[in-house]
C-alpha cells in the first residue's frame, strides 16, 4: 500500500488512493456546524418509531419546548396524565 504523502495536510484512503480530509467540514441537516456542532430539533420531531421504556424508569425522554423552541430532556418516571397510565 502506498504511504499517505508528507506534508501538512490530513489524509485518508478512498478507492485505493489518498484523499484530503477537511478537518472543519460544515455539516448540514440534522446536525449543523463546522466546529462547535449543533443537533437541530428536527433529529427528533422527524422521527416516527418507538421503543418500550425500561421497567427500572431510568429512561429519559427529549422534549420539544414549544415555548423556547429549545431541546429538553426529563426522565420517563416523572411524566404523568394524571394516574392514567
Amino acid at each position: 500500500m502506498e504511504e499517505a504523502p508528507q506534508d501538512s495536510q490530513l489524509y485518508g484512503r478512498q478507492d485505493a488512493g489518498w484523499l484530503v480530509i477537511d478537518e472543519n467540514a460544515t455539516h448540514t441537516g440534522e446536525v449543523t456546524g463546522s466546529v462547535a456542532l449543533t443537533v437541530q430539533v428536527s433529529s427528533i420531531t422527524n422521527r416516527s418509531a418507538v421503543t418500550e421504556v425500561s421497567e427500572l424508569n431510568t429512561d429519559e425522554v427529549a422534549l420539544h419546548d414549544a415555548t423556547d423552541g429549545s431541546l429538553k430532556k426529563t426522565p420517563v418516571n416523572l411524566i404523568t396524565d394524571g394516574g392514567n397510565f
